[in-house]
């Protein structure tokens, strides 16, 4: 039913209407992609994050990352206050992708404290080693599934996520790690 104010010489007018029905199905959540330029080779790239060189993320977290005790290998903690948990899930992924001796990817599983159990997302960083120069790849970053907010209720978990990934991880990769990466603009 419309409903009418009149206040001073305005008069507003609305509708009381019902709350939008959520879809059925499971919310796919929200994803964020990232485009860099790294000053290392893809494969010295995966070493770093698969932490078979793990000094350089180490460094980016201040000595704050170590293997979980609760589960298997591919299993990390950051934080003491286990802040987040990743999983590694490339079988190999030191093995270029489709025989490209260019191309390396590497599958993470991650979840941060705040979400849900079960709210495990999935990422995917493709290295492509640069064809002129030794040492240099560019990084395709992708991470889907990101809840919308977490289990307290904060909304905006994707932005987050975000700033966590340029400001900590390959800010940190850069200045912690010598290995530049620059983001590049989509």
């Amino acid at each position: 039913q419309p409903f009418q104010v009149k206040f001073f010489d305005l008069k507003i007018q609305s509708h009381i209407m019902a709350a939008p029905k959520k879809k059925k199905g499971k919310n796919k959540g929200a994803k964020i992609e990232l485009n860099y330029e790294c000053l290392a080779s893809g494969e010295m790239m995966i070493k770093i994050f698969t932490m078979k060189e793990d000094a350089f993320l180490k460094a980016c977290f201040y000595g704050q990352i170590k293997k979980s005790t609760d589960s298997d290998d591919n299993t990390w903690i950051i934080g003491d206050d286990k802040s987040f948990t990743f999983k590694i899930i490339s079988e190999s992924p030191l093995k270029p992708i489709d025989d490209d001796p260019n191309e390396y990817e590497l599958k993470l599983k991650w979840i941060k404290k705040e979400w849900k159990d079960d709210q495990w997302t999935d990422i995917k960083l493709t290295f492509t080693d640069d064809e002129d120069i030794d040492k240099k790849c560019y990084l395709k970053f992708k991470q889907t599934g990101i809840p919308n907010e977490d289990k307290h209720g904060n909304p905006e978990q994707a932005r987050l996520m975000e700033g966590f990934w340029t400001n900590s991880v390959f800010k940190g990769l850069t200045q912690f790690g010598n290995i530049g990466c620059t983001l590049k603009k989509k």
